[in-house]
C-alpha cells in the first residue's frame, strides 16, 4: 500500500494553547480517510498543515516520501475545498462567472476543457450556474462551484473541509456518491472532514477521531465508541442524522453548560 502522507510526532500550538498533540499516522493512496471530532479539536489546523499552509512546530510531515516544503503546492496535484466559500482564494470583487473560474483552474488539454467542464457541471447538477456571476450566488451555490473546481483536474489528493456546509440535502447526496465513485474509479486519495457522522461508515475506509489527540479506526463501524466522544467538549459536538423530510436533525449535543 503506497503511502501519500507520513506524519511523525506532529504537535501544534496557537500561542500557549495546544491544538495537536504528538500525532503519528499515515494516509494511503486511493483511500477515503475521514476526520471527525468536536469544534476546536484541531481538524482544520491539521488540514492546513497537510496543505503546507502552516508549518509544523514539532515533528515532521512527509508527502510521498519527501519532507513537505515550500514548493509543495506547485509540485503536487491536490484539490482543496475549504470549509466556507469565503475562505477560498477567489476575489469576489472581480466579476467572474462559474465558467470563468473553471476555465482558469483547468490545467489539461484545452481541446477537452469545454467537454470536461460540461460533464462535471452536469454530474454535480449545477450546469444551470455556468454563466452566473460567482459573487451573485448563494453561499451553498458557491460551495458547490468550489467543489467542482477542486475536482476539475482529477487530483491525486482531494482534501475537503466540511464540503457540505451550506448545500442542500440532495446536493450533499450527489457529492458523497460522487466521492465514492471517484474513490472506486481512480487512484485519488480523499481526506474528508465532516460533522455529519451519519455518512461516515458508508463512505470511509478509515476514520480519525481528533480532539488534540488522534485515534485512528480501521474498523469504521466502531468509531463512535472512541474516547473522543466521551466527556464534555468546550466547543460542543453535534451528531447529525438524516430523516425523510428533515435533511439534518440534531440528535445529541455535548458541551459545557
Amino acid at each position: 500500500m503506497r503511502t501519500i502522507y507520513n506524519i511523525r510526532n506532529l504537535s501544534f500550538r496557537y500561542g500557549k494553547e495546544l491544538i495537536l498533540n504528538n500525532l503519528n499516522f499515515s494516509i494511503y493512496a486511493n483511500e477515503i480517510i475521514t476526520f471527525v471530532g468536536p469544534n476546536g479539536g484541531g481538524k482544520t489546523t491539521l488540514i492546513k498543515l497537510l496543505l503546507g499552509l502552516l508549518s509544523p512546530q514539532e515533528g515532521k510531515i512527509f508527502f510521498q516520501g519527501k519532507p513537505l516544503n515550500t514548493n509543495f503546492k506547485k509540485e503536487s496535484n491536490i484539490g482543496y475545498v475549504p470549509q466556507l466559500a469565503t475562505e477560498s482564494s477567489i476575489n469576489k470583487k472581480i466579476l467572474l462567472t462559474t465558467q470563468d473560474i473553471l476555465y482558469m483552474a483547468y490545467r489539461g488539454d484545452k481541446k477537452l476543457r469545454q467537454k470536461k467542464i460540461k460533464n462535471l457541471l452536469e454530474t454535480l447538477k449545477i450546469h444551470n450556474l455556468k454563466k452566473k456571476l460567482f459573487n451573485s450566488l448563494s453561499g451553498g451555490q458557491q460551495q458547490r462551484i468550489l467543489i467542482a473546481r477542486a475536482l476539475l483536474n482529477t487530483p491525486d489528493v482531494l482534501i475537503l473541509d466540511e464540503p457540505a456546509t451550506g448545500i442542500d440535502s440532495n446536493s450533499e447526496f450527489l457529492l458523497y456518491n460522487f466521492l465514492k465513485a471517484l474513490r472506486k474509479n481512480t487512484n485519488t486519495t480523499i481526506i474528508l472532514i465532516t460533522h455529519d457522522l451519519d455518512i461516515v461508515p458508508s463512505i470511509s475506509d478509515r476514520v480519525g477521531c481528533l480532539n488534540k489527540d488522534l485515534f485512528i479506526h480501521d474498523k469504521v463501524e466502531n468509531f463512535l465508541q472512541c474516547p473522543v466522544f466521551e466527556g464534555e467538549f468546550e466547543e460542543g459536538l453535534e451528531l447529525l442524522v438524516h430523516g425523510q423530510g428533515i435533511p439534518h436533525r440534531l440528535l445529541h449535543k455535548e458541551g459545557k453548560q
